[in-house]
């Protein structure tokens, strides 16, 4: 973060005007002690939407991880002059709420991709490899006899590489690019179609969402959630994949239709979905994504490295500091409250 002269919240009174910064949730320790060098930081009782209000109000900033942020809250929080989100999603906060109210909104985008991007291919490389299968059957004795790699040839246990292979992104931000160099240099073919990506895309190719869903092995998911894409994996686009198609969604679970899915994976249509995001989070016991055999499920495990958590929280301090200094941060979600709507 750059600092103008002395300490960074010199512009807006020096230490004798130690803002309130309110976290929803506990962050990184290195990050939160940098925040309460400049700021009075206390932690929420509860991320609920009624303790949320009760004890945002005198806050200056208000941080928060994946938690929902109505306007409610946003209202109580009479004293805020800026909301930080410690990720790169925004749709758990009510950004039109705040920007009403003149309150930029920062976030942290890229500052996971890396993260998010190994997970991806450590997931398809486990299904295609067919490791929990095989996991199973091995530790339960039900292998043929004979030395164990002839077992596997005749167990019909065999997976297969990615050399040679296409992966298809559905979106091409931060995450999807560092998706798209970690699997090219496995030798795989990268599609990906994302409206908002146009020039040169070197090692991967701009494809229309049906050349996508025709040509791809593994689908990726990695576009925000918005009302085009809710329901993008749907019944319809579905069957108009490969079949055998591999589908992983590290980027939220309404992008995916829960139903639609559950018949691909019964049909054969899909052979494996590897599905890390829920609604609600987390979800009840009995989810069949939870059970169901050609469901790989993790608990939004994606981004959460000790290294990449720190660098959101070091993000988003930055940000919030920013704002607290007088100063415009990096990231903002909502650049209209700076009355000029750039970036």
């Amino acid at each position: 973060m750059a600092t103008d002269s002395g300490s960074p919240l010199a512009v807006a009174g020096g230490a004798a005007a130690r803002p309130v910064v309110l976290l929803t949730e506990p962050i990184d320790a290195d990050a939160e002690r940098q925040l309460r060098e400049y700021a009075e930081v206390r932690v929420a009782s509860g991320t609920s939407v009624d303790v949320l209000c009760a004890e945002v109000s005198e806050a200056a900033a208000l941080i928060v991880r994946s938690s929902p942020l109505p306007a409610d809250v946003v209202a109580a929080g009479t004293q805020l002059r800026v909301i930080g989100r410690h990720g790169a999603g925004t749709e758990n906060v009510d950004v039109a709420a705040a920007t009403a109210r003149g309150i930029p909104v920062v976030n942290t985008p890229a500052a996971n991709a890396g993260a998010v991007a190994e997970f991806v291919l450590l997931v398809v490389l486990t299904l295609t490899r067919r490791l929990p299968e095989l996991r199973e059957v091995f530790l339960g004795g039900r292998l043929p006899g004979g030395s164990l790699p002839g077992a596997i040839s005749r167990g019909g246990l065999l997976g297969r590489g990615l050399s040679g292979t296409t992966l298809g992104l559905l979106g091409y931000g931060a995450i999807g690019r560092q998706v798209a160099t970690l699997f090219a240099a496995h030798d795989v073919d990268v599609i990906f179609h994302d409206p908002y990506v146009t020039g040169a895309t070197p090692g991967a190719q701009a494809v229309t969402v049906d050349e996508l869903l025709r040509r791809a092995d593994v689908i990726s998911v990695h576009t925000p959630l918005t009302p085009d894409t809710a329901g993008l994996l749907n019944e319809r686009t579905l069957a108009r994949t490969r079949p055998g198609v591999v589908v992983v969604n590290t980027a939220r679970a309404a992008i995916v239709d829960r139903a639609a899915m559950l018949s691909a994976l019964d049909s054969g249509q899909v052979s494996a979905y590897a599905v890390d995001v829920f609604s609600p989070e987390p979800p009840p016991t009995d989810d069949e994504l939870l059970t169901h055999p050609k469901v790989f499920a993790t608990p939004h495990m994606a981004a959460m490295t000790n290294d990449a958590m720190a660098r959101v929280a070091r993000c988003v301090v930055d940000g919030v500091l920013d704002v607290l200094a007088g100063r415009r941060p990096a990231h903002v979600v909502n650049p209209e409250v700076y009355g000029d709507g750039g970036g």
